[in-house]
This record gives structure tokens, sequence and C-alpha cells, in this order.
């Protein structure tokens, strides 16, 4: 286990360090250069992208999340749940299915298609 950090000022590169292990049983270390799986940092910008929308008053997190996106709908399990938000979605209290991307990883399908996907699944 390890990780690898750089200081980047407009595109230059003033420090870089690997620390730790890229591959324990070898004993390789981590160098300036380790190539890292991105995993679920997509969550982190998606959120950041979000919260300065609603800064600058272009989204309200607490309304319903087809407000600002009309083409996502999903069926509920409850009659009296309150409508999807985005504050639900970014802390993970939305009710979305966990796998319902499953089948999506590596798809061409675009983006349309796999939300469309979505109206007949359960919340």
């Amino acid at each position: 286990t390890g990780l690898s950090i750089a200081i980047v000022d407009d595109q230059n590169t003033f420090w870089a360090k690997g620390f730790g292990y890229a591959d324990r049983d070898t004993g390789r270390p981590v160098t300036p250069d380790t190539v890292f799986r991105a995993g679920s940092l997509a969550k982190l910008f998606t959120a950041t992208a979000v919260m300065q929308l609603a800064e600058n008053e272009m989204v309200d997190i607490d309304k319903p999340l087809q407000e600002a996106l009309p083409q996502f709908s999903i069926k509920s399990r409850f009659p009296d749940a309150a409508p999807i938000t985005p504050r639900a979605m970014l802390s993970h209290h939305s009710g979305l299915p966990s796998d319902w991307l499953v089948d999506t990883y590596g798809s061409s399908k675009p983006f349309t298609e796999i939300t469309a996907a979505l109206k007949d699944e359960y919340a």
C-alpha cells in the first residue's frame, strides 16, 4: 500500500515523491510515476461541482433532482417517500440501488440510455 504526492502549479511540478509499496509482494516502491486506479474519485469532483453550482444559486440541493435533471426518473417503493434531491444523492441517502450500474462499466452506451433504464428500477 502506498501513495504518490505532487505539488503542481500551472502545469509545473515543483515536488513529487512516492511513499510505500506499489507491490508489497515484490517490494516494488511507489514512485512519482506509479499509476493508480482512480476508483471512486469521480464522487469528489461531482460533489464539488454540485456544491459550486449551489453556491452560485444555479441548483438547489434540497429541491427534487428532476428539476435539474428532467430525464431522471425512478419508481418509489414507498408512495409517501420524499423526492430524491441532490443532497440525498451526495450523502448516499437517495435509496438508489447500489448495483444498477454494474453492467454499464466499460459500456459505450450513451448516458441518456443508461439513465433511462432507471425508470424501471425502484429506490
